[in-house]
């Protein structure tokens, strides 16, 4: 059975977590992504544990015998064994495998739990599988003539003559990194960053881009909380989000983001937090609980040009 250190259930992914410090065993191996780099595998997933369970957001605490854990991928992980640690919402998870023995590791939260993976993974999260730019296919070059050793007029020998092929994939201009930008006055509708030394993308990717960079806003009930969100996508694919909960937590992440269309109308954006402020979210002054934002992948639809609405938690984001 797996013991539980909270002394309050949990309110979505940034809210208080109360914690009570508690001993026991952590009975999960320590081993990180790095420690199997080391000894030959290689990186062919990334993702997290997907934590939500309807509107409520599910504190991740580690494997019980044959528990499945979903991740946000479409895959899940059965659990071989008992092991615990301290909770965490979307916990990172990091798929791993042996170039030669095709041996499969799964770090979750930079813990290993004994266990199996099942399912198909969605390509997008995918290291390995991430598209690359196609070489050009080289064409031969026009028949030249080449003079005979006899007095008659030339005659013309047909040959092929392939040009060289080089690595042609664009090099992107210098993006300025991402970085927070001044709270939205009143929280409102804040004009999306100026575009400065963005990359040029290829038309798709840039048409989907087009759509939606720009500033949306939500407000939405999550797990018996208020919560009021704003975020600005910039076209160099920086992003800034503002979340403000109604217990009194504000919340500024930055990053970085890309999207890769599934359909003619559904995209995935994934995210890469590169920071956030404040760190951690204190109560009564003493209480405190650290905050975390993994990098995470999520599935949009576009209702109307205007609109977006999350596969996830079914919020609406309206542009502004």
């Amino acid at each position: 059975m797996m013991i539980h250190c909270l002394a309050a259930r949990p309110v979505l992914w940034l809210s208080a977590l109360l914690a009570v410090a508690c001993a026991g065993p952590a009975g999960a191996e320590d081993n990180t992504v790095a420690f199997y780099q080391e000894q030959g595998f290689v990186v062919i997933g990334e993702t997290a544990v997907e934590t939500t369970d309807g509107y409520d957001i599910v504190l991740f605490e580690g494997c019980e015998t044959d528990k499945e854990i979903p991740l946000a991928n479409g895959q899940t992980f059965v659990c071989e064994d008992n092991g615990w640690i301290p909770g965490e919402f979307w916990a990172e998870a990091v798929i791993l495998k042996h170039p030669t023995t095709d041996e499969i590791k799964v770090v979750i939260a930079n813990h290993t739990f004994k266990g199996t993976l099942r399912g198909e993974a969605d390509p997008a999260s995918l290291v390995a599988a991430l598209p690359a730019a196609t070489p050009p296919v080289a064409q031969p070059t026009q028949p030249h003539a080449e003079p005979m050793p006899v007095a008659s007029p030339p005659v013309p020998t047909p040959g092929a003559q392939f040009p060289v092929v080089a690595d042609l994939r664009p090099v992107p201009a210098a993006v300025p990194p991402p970085g927070p930008k001044p709270l939205p006055p009143a929280f409102s509708t804040p004009a999306p960053s100026p575009d400065v030394g963005s990359p040029s993308p290829p038309p798709l990717a840039a048409t989907l881009i087009a759509s939606v960079v720009g500033t949306w806003q939500t407000s939405l009930m999550l797990g018996g909380a208020r919560v009021e969100g704003i975020a600005i996508l910039d076209a160099s694919g920086n992003f800034n989000r503002f979340e403000r909960w109604d217990f009194g937590l504000t919340v500024q992440v930055w990053g970085t983001y890309t999207v890769s269309p599934i359909s003619p109308t559904l995209f995935q954006l994934s995210q890469k937090p590169t920071g956030w402020e404040p760190k951690e979210w204190c109560v009564r002054g003493s209480l405190c609980t650290e905050l975390k934002y993994p990098a995470a992948a999520t599935q949009f639809t576009f209702l109307d040009a205007d609109t977006l609405r999350d596969e996830q938690t079914k919020a609406i984001y309206q542009r502004q």
